[in-house]
Protein backbone atom coordinates (compact mmCIF):
# COMPACT_ATOMS: atom_id res chain seq x y z
CA UNK A 1 0.00 0.00 0.00
CA UNK A 2 1.43 3.22 -0.97
CA UNK A 3 1.43 5.99 1.73
CA UNK A 4 -0.62 8.77 0.70
CA UNK A 5 -1.11 12.28 3.10
CA UNK A 6 -4.57 12.23 3.75
CA UNK A 7 -5.46 16.11 6.94
CA UNK A 8 -8.18 14.13 8.28
CA UNK A 9 -5.77 11.17 9.26
CA UNK A 10 -2.75 12.07 12.01
CA UNK A 11 0.37 10.09 10.32
CA UNK A 12 3.66 10.13 10.78
CA UNK A 13 4.76 13.48 11.21
CA UNK A 14 7.97 13.49 9.14
CA UNK A 15 6.04 12.00 5.79
CA UNK A 16 3.42 14.80 6.24
CA UNK A 17 5.79 17.17 6.63
CA UNK A 18 8.22 16.43 3.26
CA UNK A 19 7.70 18.10 0.02
CA UNK A 20 5.58 16.85 -2.48
CA UNK A 21 8.51 15.91 -4.87
CA UNK A 22 10.20 14.84 -1.55
CA UNK A 23 6.95 12.35 -0.80
CA UNK A 24 6.87 11.27 -5.01
CA UNK A 25 10.45 9.34 -4.66
CA UNK A 26 9.36 7.55 -1.22
CA UNK A 27 5.87 6.51 -1.90
CA UNK A 28 6.42 3.80 -4.19
CA UNK A 29 8.63 2.08 -1.27
CA UNK A 30 6.92 2.42 1.51
CA UNK A 31 4.69 -0.31 3.02
CA UNK A 32 2.22 0.04 5.46
CA UNK A 33 3.16 -2.36 8.14
CA UNK A 34 2.07 -3.22 11.71
CA UNK A 35 4.51 -2.84 14.46
CA UNK A 36 4.20 -5.51 17.32
CA UNK A 37 4.43 -5.56 20.93
CA UNK A 38 8.76 -5.94 21.42
CA UNK A 39 9.21 -6.21 17.68
CA UNK A 40 12.41 -4.82 17.04
CA UNK A 41 12.84 -2.37 13.97
CA UNK A 42 16.49 -1.85 14.30
CA UNK A 43 19.09 -4.03 16.83
CA UNK A 44 22.28 -3.26 18.15
CA UNK A 45 25.55 -3.64 15.71
CA UNK A 46 23.65 -5.21 12.98
CA UNK A 47 22.42 -3.60 9.30
CA UNK A 48 19.83 -1.92 9.38
CA UNK A 49 17.51 -3.50 6.35
CA UNK A 50 14.31 -1.35 6.96
CA UNK A 51 13.01 2.39 7.98
CA UNK A 52 10.31 3.02 10.16
CA UNK A 53 8.14 5.70 10.07
CA UNK A 54 5.50 5.11 13.03
CA UNK A 55 2.03 6.27 12.31
CA UNK A 56 0.56 4.81 15.74
CA UNK A 57 2.54 3.32 18.71
CA UNK A 58 5.78 4.02 20.47
CA UNK A 59 9.50 2.38 20.67
CA UNK A 60 12.30 2.68 23.01
CA UNK A 61 15.67 3.70 21.87
CA UNK A 62 18.04 1.85 24.09
CA UNK A 63 22.05 2.22 24.89
CA UNK A 64 23.42 -1.25 25.21
CA UNK A 65 27.04 -1.64 27.40
CA UNK A 66 27.71 -4.31 28.82
CA UNK A 67 24.70 -6.34 30.90
CA UNK A 68 23.39 -3.08 31.24
CA UNK A 69 20.98 -0.94 28.84
CA UNK A 70 19.07 2.27 29.29
CA UNK A 71 16.09 3.70 27.22
CA UNK A 72 18.26 6.85 25.77
CA UNK A 73 14.81 8.16 23.88
CA UNK A 74 11.80 7.10 22.53
CA UNK A 75 10.03 7.37 18.57
CA UNK A 76 6.66 8.02 18.26
CA UNK A 77 4.52 9.24 14.87
CA UNK A 78 6.98 12.18 15.01
CA UNK A 79 9.47 10.26 14.19
CA UNK A 80 11.49 7.57 12.20
CA UNK A 81 13.81 4.49 13.00
CA UNK A 82 17.43 3.74 10.91
CA UNK A 83 19.23 7.33 11.52
CA UNK A 84 22.15 6.07 11.09
CA UNK A 85 21.26 5.30 7.22
CA UNK A 86 20.16 8.99 7.20
CA UNK A 87 23.87 9.88 8.79
CA UNK A 88 25.73 7.22 6.22
CA UNK A 89 26.31 4.18 7.80
CA UNK A 90 24.49 0.71 8.53
CA UNK A 91 24.42 0.08 11.91
CA UNK A 92 24.16 1.41 16.05
CA UNK A 93 24.87 0.18 18.65
CA UNK A 94 21.41 0.91 20.02
CA UNK A 95 18.27 -1.36 20.20
CA UNK A 96 15.08 -0.55 18.91
CA UNK A 97 11.58 -2.37 20.69
CA UNK A 98 8.16 -1.57 20.26
CA UNK A 99 6.60 -0.20 23.31
CA UNK A 100 3.47 0.51 23.03
CA UNK A 101 2.08 -1.55 19.55
CA UNK A 102 1.20 0.51 16.46
CA UNK A 103 1.83 0.90 13.01
CA UNK A 104 3.18 2.94 10.48
CA UNK A 105 5.40 2.01 7.01
CA UNK A 106 8.56 0.76 6.30
CA UNK A 107 11.30 1.46 3.27
CA UNK A 108 13.89 -0.88 2.61
CA UNK A 109 17.46 1.00 3.54
CA UNK A 110 19.01 1.06 0.35
CA UNK A 111 15.48 2.75 -1.43
CA UNK A 112 16.28 5.48 1.41
CA UNK A 113 19.37 5.29 0.53
CA UNK A 114 18.97 6.27 -3.35
CA UNK A 115 16.65 8.55 -2.62
CA UNK A 116 18.53 10.57 -0.15
CA UNK A 117 21.35 10.40 -2.83
CA UNK A 118 18.33 11.98 -5.33
CA UNK A 119 17.76 14.43 -3.15
CA UNK A 120 19.13 17.41 -0.66
CA UNK A 121 15.77 18.57 0.55
CA UNK A 122 14.84 15.17 1.53
CA UNK A 123 18.52 14.88 3.11
CA UNK A 124 17.55 18.13 4.74
CA UNK A 125 14.46 17.11 6.43
CA UNK A 126 15.69 13.81 8.00
CA UNK A 127 18.79 16.01 9.43
CA UNK A 128 16.57 17.98 11.18
CA UNK A 129 15.00 14.99 12.85
CA UNK A 130 18.20 13.53 13.62
CA UNK A 131 19.16 17.15 15.32
CA UNK A 132 15.76 17.03 17.97
CA UNK A 133 16.14 13.19 18.26
CA UNK A 134 19.57 13.98 19.74
CA UNK A 135 18.79 16.55 21.35
CA UNK A 136 16.11 14.11 23.21
CA UNK A 137 18.42 11.61 23.57
CA UNK A 138 20.67 14.17 25.77
CA UNK A 139 17.99 15.28 27.77
CA UNK A 140 16.94 11.76 28.45
CA UNK A 141 20.24 11.09 29.51
CA UNK A 142 20.88 13.67 31.50
CA UNK A 143 17.25 12.91 33.08
CA UNK A 144 18.25 9.29 33.74
CA UNK A 145 21.56 10.18 35.50
CA UNK A 146 20.49 13.07 37.77
CA UNK A 147 16.80 12.22 38.94
CA UNK A 148 15.73 9.66 41.15
CA UNK A 149 13.21 6.99 40.20
CA UNK A 150 10.22 8.89 40.80
CA UNK A 151 11.19 11.76 39.41
CA UNK A 152 12.20 9.69 36.07
CA UNK A 153 9.01 8.42 36.07
CA UNK A 154 7.49 11.81 36.16
CA UNK A 155 9.77 12.95 33.41
CA UNK A 156 8.83 9.88 31.60
CA UNK A 157 5.03 10.55 31.57
CA UNK A 158 5.64 14.10 30.73
CA UNK A 159 7.54 13.24 27.81
CA UNK A 160 4.94 10.75 26.40
CA UNK A 161 1.78 12.01 27.56
CA UNK A 162 2.02 14.42 24.67
CA UNK A 163 2.95 11.68 21.91
CA UNK A 164 -0.06 9.63 23.47
CA UNK A 165 -2.68 12.61 23.68
CA UNK A 166 -2.13 13.64 20.26
CA UNK A 167 -4.00 10.33 18.84
CA UNK A 168 -7.36 11.01 18.61
CA UNK A 169 -8.40 7.65 18.97
CA UNK A 170 -6.49 4.46 19.97
CA UNK A 171 -4.06 2.69 18.32
CA UNK A 172 -5.80 0.52 15.60
CA UNK A 173 -4.28 -2.22 13.60
CA UNK A 174 -5.33 -1.44 9.68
Amino acid sequence: MVYTRDSNVQGNRILNAMSNADLTLLQPHLEKVPLKFRQRPQSSRRSITNVYFPDCGIASVVALGGRRQVEVAVIGREGMTGLPVVHGTDRSPCDIFMQVEGHGHCIGAQKLREALDQSMTLLRCLLLYAHAFGIQANYTALANDVAPVSQGLESWYQLWRPMMASQTEPCRQY
